[in-house]
């Protein structure tokens, strides 16, 4: 009697896992990617995008600069996308939003040197690479 009711329970809990992994792989939760702002380097090999993400929470607002070679489309991570639906190929800059206004400006200063400038951003960066293949990176980030 009790074998049986471990074998109950255990057949439960699979199918409850199993139920679980097909509703969320059908339908899972996205974000709103949008590109604020656009960069091309000054030998044409390279182009910088600042994108928006949002996502349902206003805490889960992000911005964060990607890099790809010009003529490259922008990629996602197939696992990483697949549950957000975030562009994140490249991504050398991330920063969590307040609000508005908080948009990361773009300047290539040599074609193979990336100025990112933020002024109002108020939160430390959660993601700030210094190099990102041949381009080197600099920041100008604002804080509290």
């Amino acid at each position: 009697m009790l074998l049986g009711g471990l074998a109950f329970g255990l057949a439960m809990a699979l199918m409850v896992g199993a139920l679980s992994a097909v509703y969320y792989h059908n339908r899972p939760q996205m974000c709103s990617e949008s590109i604020l702002s656009q960069a091309e380097s000054t030998d044409k090999h390279w182009v910088a995008e600042a994108f928006e993400d949002r996502c349902t929470e206003p805490g889960e607002w992000l911005a964060h600069v990607n890099l790809r070679r010009k003529g490259d489309p922008i990629r996602l991570n197939y696992w990483h996308s697949y549950a957000s639906g975030v562009v994140n190929r490249g991504e050398v800059f991330l920063i969590e939003q307040d609000g508005d206004g908080q948009i990361p400006e773009l300047e290539w200063t040599a074609p193979d040197r990336l100025t990112v400038r933020c002024a109002k951003c108020k939160h430390p960066a959660l993601r700030r690479d210094a190099r990102w293949g041949p381009v080197a990176i600099t920041y100008e980030v604002g804080s509290r």
